[in-house]
């Protein structure tokens, strides 16, 4: 009886198990209408297996051979394609109509939403399902697959940049494209991106400090809209809608890493949404992320490791100065390499290391409903914090590593704790016909540096190893009063649209001073060649040299504006748009900007739309104030760098032999002028 048991399982197994389980590579490409479909989603029926086209539409993945794969991507309808044992499927996505006529509220004060391609301006709806197919788990690089227009990358040995994600719209600068949170204005980092970062000079928001499960969709407005919104709005607006709607409980997790091996990461999702029995709801969302550092450095190529002052390379100015005398060089310095075990892989190139935990919530109640009156909040808190490499100091860098601590060289970190809170809280009613809406925003965003595995070379004998280099810190108050109402029949047009308010803004940029260690010079003074006479160490904490005392600033400034926007259909196929702001700076003065948009049905099927306009962005607090000392590598050379605002004399005063100079003037706004079109033939959409 058990040997037949046997015989049973085993040709069980040999016959029916390898068509039930066993995977196969399965590959292809993905077109639509417009050509190669990249960023499309390629998710196995039922599971979380999945992946995505690259930018030629390729994809690849291992699925059994019964499985049945699903392609979706926004704006084109879903497909269900059964593998059959098949190892190469090519599918091409049809346009969905139900896709392209999404309600979005963003780039128009309607009372009532439009959907996206009846608006003047084009606008991307993410969904939090597109959120959820996608292998990602930060809103920045979600939406990079997403967003065409949208572009976010992790920097790497970039200081702070490497733990905050500069992102970019329509290919400006992360500082041009304003951020909304359920309609209401985010705050902004606190970080300013320097060195040879994407985005340079500017400051961005972090998108990553809200969690996936709290997202219901996000709006993508790719158009200039500081007429409408304010300053940053150059790019265009991304509108953040958090959950209101969502009952039970959801949760979920991803566990993965690279195909190196390396940046493991560990996430968890959770939200919870509760009815108020009709009359509200609660929305509550966290977020936990522990993400390791990636690696893709190569072999450290300098001649030189241990032995010269030049960085790694020969001496100059010695005898060392004949092709006989470098190779016996080389051969004594490659000796101690290997007596040492030296890794010449001594650099850490790819994203940082990185942990996360944050939540979010979103609540409404209606407080009368006989006039409308509504009590709504939202508030997150986030605390994150990294670690990410600076470059290898090699033993033979006499002016930035003291041997006795280091004989070896080190890698020194740079380590950051970034805490990041917001809270909105309004109140919605009807009067006199207009919907009111009255809010106050707040928000602020502090990063701290502590920087390890480092010395103060200039403190021979006595330096710490480890140092707290200082703290940034941003925040700001929004109060806005917003008024809308809808007419129809007004005079010959066939709706009109009213929408007017004022915000006042308050803002405020730190800088506290790191501990002394961290950037004084202690006076050591080293020999770099056998006939130097003393050449002075490095002060400061290698890598990150501490903001120091004349560094430390407490600014504010404050923020008027009031703005008209007016929309009307003025027939049945032709929406017209206008749209003016007048703003007030306590410290850049004035500026007032419009936009004109319109729309117009030539026949049910094509439609052709564009905006002309003008708008504004004021350098943030951060860059007008910020100052530090930071070390740079030039040529291969580690260099001190000074960077100071435009009201620093360096900057201001004319160049003259007894005050140097650059006779740079002070920050201004900046200004732009934007003309667009688009037009969509084949789309099926009347006017509501």
């Amino acid at each position: 009886m058990r040997k037949k048991l046997f015989l049973f399982l085993g040709f069980f197994l040999l016959v029916f198990l390898p068509g039930i389980a066993q995977n196969i590579t399965v590959s292809g490409r993905v077109t639509g209408s417009g050509g190669a479909q990249p960023g499309v989603t390629v998710l196995q029926q039922g599971t979380t297996n999945g992946t995505s086209t690259d930018g030629e539409g390729r994809y690849r993945i291992e699925v059994p051979g019964t499985a049945t794969l699903v392609f979706s991507a926004v704006g084109s309808a879903s497909q269900q394609v059964p593998v059959n044992g098949r190892t190469s499927i090519d599918v091409r996505l049809a346009d969905a109509a139900t896709d392209l006529n999404e309600v979005v509220v963003t780039g128009s004060r309607a009372t009532e939403g439009r959907s996206n391609i009846l608006t003047t301006s084009p606008v991307d709806v993410i969904s939090a399902r597109e959120i959820k197919a996608f292998a990602q788990t930060d809103v920045s690089q979600i939406m990079t697959y997403v967003a065409p227009s949208f572009q976010s990358s992790r920097q790497s040995i970039s200081d702070g940049t490497d733990h905050v994600d500069p992102a970019s719209l329509r290919g400006l600068g992360p500082d041009q494209v304003l951020v909304l949170v359920n309609g209401k204005r985010r705050h902004s980092s606190a970080l300013v991106n320097i060195n040879g970062t994407v985005g340079r000079g500017s400051v961005g928001t972090d998108l990553n400090v809200i969690p996936n499960a709290s997202i219901k969709r996000i709006e993508v407005l790719r158009d200039g809209a500081a007429a409408q919104y304010g300053s940053d709005a150059i790019a265009g607006v991304i509108n953040i809608q958090l959950k209101d709607d969502t009952t039970g409980i959801q949760a979920t997790s991803t566990v993965g890493e690279t195909y190196e091996g390396d940046g493991r990461l560990y996430q968890a999702d959770a939200n919870v949404g509760i009815g108020l029995a009709g009359r509200g709801f609660v929305d509550l969302s966290g977020q936990f992320s522990n993400r390791g550092y990636t690696n893709r450095s190569g072999v450290d190529t300098a001649p030189l490791i241990y032995l010269g002052g030049n960085s790694g390379n020969y001496p100059g100015g010695t005898a060392a100065d004949t092709e006989e005398e470098r190779r016996a060089l080389k051969a004594q310095d490659d000796l101690l390499v290997a007596q040492n075990g030296y890794d010449r892989r001594n650099l850490r190139v790819g994203q940082s290391e990185s942990r996360n935990i944050g939540g979010f919530l979103n609540a409404g109640y209606k407080l009368l409903p006989a006039i409308g009156l509504e009590a709504y909040i939202t508030a997150g808190a986030t605390h994150r914090t990294g670690k990410a490499a600076g470059f290898y100091r090699l033993p033979n860098q006499v002016t930035q590593i003291d041997l006795n601590l280091y004989p070896n060289g080190f890698l020194p970190f740079i380590n950051t704790r970034i805490d990041d809170q917001s809270i909105i809280a309004g109140l919605r009613a009807r009067a006199a016909g207009f919907d009111v809406d009255l809010s106050n925003t707040f928000g602020r965003n502090a990063i701290r540096f502590d920087i390890s595995n480092t010395l103060n070379a200039s403190l021979v004998g006595y330096s710490p190893t480890d140092f707290y280099a200082g703290t940034i810190a941003f925040r700001q108050n929004t109060t806005n009063l917003n008024f809308s109402r809808h007419f129809t029949d007004v005079a010959a047009l066939s709706t009109l649209n009213v929408a007017f308010g004022g915000e006042y803004r308050h803002d405020n940029y730190q800088i506290g001073a790191g501990d002394p260690g961290s950037y004084i010079s202690g006076g050591r003074r080293v020999n770099v060649t056998p006939t130097s006479t003393g050449t002075p160490a490095a002060a400061g904490a290698q890598v990150f040299p501490g903001y120091q005392p004349s560094d430390e600033l407490d600014r504010s400034r404050s923020n008027v504006a009031g703005y008209l926007d007016l929309e009307s259909d003025v027939t049945e196929k032709l929406l017209i748009g206008a749209a003016g702001r007048a703003e007030r700076y306590s410290d850049f003065g004035s500026n007032i900007s419009g936009k004109l948009s319109a729309r117009y049905s030539i026949l049910e099927e094509l439609a052709v739309r564009g905006t002309v306009g003008n708008g504004f962005r004021a350098p943030s607090l951060q860059q007008r104030y910020f100052t530090n000392t930071s070390t740079q590598f030039v040529n291969g050379e580690p260099r001190q760098i000074l960077t100071v605002n435009n009201d620093d004399p360096i900057v201001r005063n004319e160049f003259t032999s007894a005050q140097p100079g650059f006779g740079i003037e002070k920050l201004k706004q900046e200004k732009s002028t934007t003309l667009g079109s688009v037009s969509r033939p084949g789309c099926r959409a009347r006017p509501r």
